[in-house]
């Protein structure tokens, strides 16, 4: 397996280059109760009871002529985390996915000889800052034209080969506030969770606020636009929403996605997922 850190500015660090770092078995599907939630594990919103970030372990194995050049090479991984433009990701180069990471510590572990050292055992503890791998493809499904009462399935192996905590991106197409509901039903119909949103600022009057985005990986709700279609989506933070992840998890097997509208107004609406990591 082969890992790349980089920052935002595609700055690698080189000596992650080779097949010196190799992941440890980690999961990330560990149960909340197991998970401690303090500063040291990175937890940035202690209100949200359903996202936390865990410890990754990069376990390496390498053998320094001397002590210069393992305290460069020491220095050169501290600097690295202090002065590169974050976020930092750690690349999974052969699978194609990323996460978030911040360094916590660099622990000594090594045997001393008369004129070099011979590191054993030894890791880089990252925090994770995201509660999954990034898949670069991200996008599962088109833009699909939903009336209300419209819906559409989503599949999920029981190993969880996609992620369980969706991104739902929608594009107003109506000039009256939809007020609406997107509901997840298995594949008895029967319904297990529900997310009803309703704002007066989102609707297709205009450019600006246009577009939606719920996120049951941050669990943020938010509303932006653009100048026009050539410009990038800017969000406001006047229409932000937290609900401390009271949101859509998806279960293995069928997903049906139903779309409701209190005033029968239509929408776009995407699915982006991401790659659950297992070892």
């Amino acid at each position: 397996m082969k890992f790349i850190l980089q920052d935002s500015n595609k700055r690698t660090l080189t000596e992650t280059l080779d097949q010196l770092w190799r992941i440890s078995p980690t999961k990330f599907d560990l149960p909340e109760a197991l998970v401690a939630r303090n500063s040291q594990w990175g937890s940035k919103n202690q209100s949200d009871n359903v996202i936390s970030t865990r410890k990754l372990s990069l376990p390496y194995s390498k053998t320094f002529q001397s002590d210069l050049e393992y305290n460069l090479f020491r220095s050169k991984l501290a600097n690295f985390f202090l002065t590169s433009k974050k976020p930092i990701y750690l690349i999974d180069v052969e699978n194609g996915r990323r996460a978030s990471v911040e360094i916590s510590s660099i622990p000594e572990k090594f045997d001393k000889g008369s004129e070099k050292r011979i590191v054993s055992d030894a890791s880089i503890e990252l925090i994770l800052m995201d509660v999954l791998f990034e898949d670069f493809e991200e996008s599962d499904t088109d833009f699909l034209y939903l009336p209300s009462g419209g819906y559409f399935d989503i599949y999920l192996s029981s190993e969880y080969s996609m992620d369980g905590y969706p991104m739902f991106e929608l594009i107003a197409e109506s000039n009256s506030n939809p007020d609406f509901s997107l509901d997840l039903e298995d594949a008895d119909g029967n319904g297990f969770a529900t997310q009803r949103i309703q704002s007066l600022s989102f609707s297709n009057a205009n450019e600006l606020n246009k577009y939606m985005t719920i996120s049951s990986v941050t669990g943020e709700v938010q509303i932006g636009g653009r100048i026009n279609v050539s410009k990038p989506i800017t969000y406001s933070s006047n229409n932000t929403l937290w609900t401390g992840g009271s949101f859509l998890i998806f279960k293995p097997g069928k997903n049906r996605v139903v779309y409701s509208s209190a005033v029968n107004a239509p929408v776009q609406l995407r699915i982006r997922h991401r790659t659950r990591y297992e070892s």
